[in-house]
């Protein structure tokens, strides 16, 4: 089965409410991916700095598979933690499946920017996170704009192997311009 490499950077947050006015937050993301059989996760550093607008600019690098992907059946999960000494808490949760990121780069580009809305388990917005992804380099190089189509030429087609060979009487010519005939 073929992979396809997904790289995601966990840019940055702006979280709507702090959960304690005494202590600054010190938030972080758990990516997982989850497709019908397997669960990868990673996570990002915990900001300290910044409180409720964290900034991670965090890559990280998944493998998705290809026949799952356009099966709709793999998912990134996004879970916002807030680092506690008692114990860390959940703030909010982002799903997105996969094969949506996918379609979002059809266009040619390779890298894209995104913001999506984080929400409670409830299903209340708690805030946007900012992220930034791409598909791998092996995968985008087979795009139909980077292949070299092969059309067969019909048979009165003139021969190509002096023209490849960079030999100027088989090149094709441009018509003269409308002074040119005059002149002729």
């Amino acid at each position: 089965m073929d992979s396809i490499p997904l790289e995601i950077t966990v840019k940055s947050a702006c979280i709507l409410k702090t959960v304690n006015f005494f202590n600054r937050r010190r938030i972080y993301i758990v990516v997982s991916l989850i497709d019908s059989n397997s669960i990868s996760k990673q996570k990002t550093n915990v900001d300290f700095h910044n409180g409720s607008k964290p900034c991670w600019w965090f890559k990280m690098k998944f493998h998705v598979e290809e026949s799952k992907m356009h099966a709709n059946s793999c998912m990134l999960v996004f879970q916002v933690r807030c680092s506690k000494a008692l114990g860390d808490k959940d703030i909010g949760y982002l799903y997105i499946p996969v094969r949506e990121l996918f379609e979002g780069v059809r266009g040619g580009e390779n890298a894209r920017d995104v913001a999506y809305t984080v929400t409670t388990s409830s299903g209340k917005p708690k805030g946007i996170l900012y992220l930034k992804y791409q598909f791998g380099e092996n995968f985008m190089g087979r795009s139909v704009e980077n292949e070299i189509i092969r059309v067969p030429l019909p048979p009165s087609a003139p021969p190509l192997e002096g023209f490849r060979a960079g030999n100027p009487s088989l090149a094709p010519s441009a018509p003269p311009y409308e002074g040119e005939l005059e002149a002729m």
